[in-house]
C-alpha cells in the first residue's frame, strides 16, 4: 500500500504483523483502503482460525471491509455463507452488515454509472428493510 499505492488489500491476514501495524491501519481507514476478508477461503487455504482472522482487527479500526468467497468452486460457499459466517463469528449486528454490504459495493469493481444505480438501489432496499423491522 505504501509502495505501490494500492486502494484495495486482498485477504489481508497479516495486518497484525505489518511494520507500525496501528499507523496503517489508521491510514487505512483515512483513506478509505478497502480490506478484502475471505473467511471460509483463509481459513481453509491458509488455516486461519477464527481468532487469527484479521477481520475484527480492520472492523475495530474502521477499515472498509468487503466479505469474499475467493473461490466459490473451491471453497465451496457462497456470500451469504460468509455474511452468516462473520456473524457468527463476531457478533455483528445490523449497521456493521450494513456498512459492510455498502462498502463491498461502493469500492467494488463495477462501472461507475452502474454501481450508482446498484448503490441507490441498495439504499432503498435498506431503508425498505429498517421501515419494517422498526415499526
Amino acid at each position: 500500500m505504501r509502495i505501490a499505492g494500492a486502494d484495495r488489500i486482498g485477504h489481508g491476514v497479516s495486518i497484525r504483523n505489518e511494520h507500525d501495524s496501528k499507523q496503517l491501519l489508521q491510514t487505512m481507514a483515512r483513506r478509505g483502503i478497502l480490506a478484502e476478508q475471505c473467511l471460509t477461503s483463509n481459513e481453509q487455504i491458509l488455516g486461519v482460525s477464527r481468532k487469527q482472522s484479521s477481520f475484527p482487527v480492520y472492523l475495530r479500526w474502521g477499515v472498509p471491509i468487503a466479505l469474499c468467497t475467493d473461490d466459490e468452486g473451491v471453497s465451496r460457499t457462497d456470500l451469504s455463507e460468509q455474511y452468516a459466517k462473520a456473524t457468527r463469528w463476531y457478533d455483528l449486528d445490523y449497521a456493521d452488515l450494513k456498512q459492510i454490504s455498502l462498502d463491498s459495493l461502493k469500492y467494488g469493481f463495477i462501472e461507475r454509472s452502474a454501481k450508482k444505480e446498484a448503490m441507490s438501489g441498495l439504499r432503498a432496499d435498506l431503508q425498505r428493510f429498517q421501515q419494517q423491522h422498526d415499526g
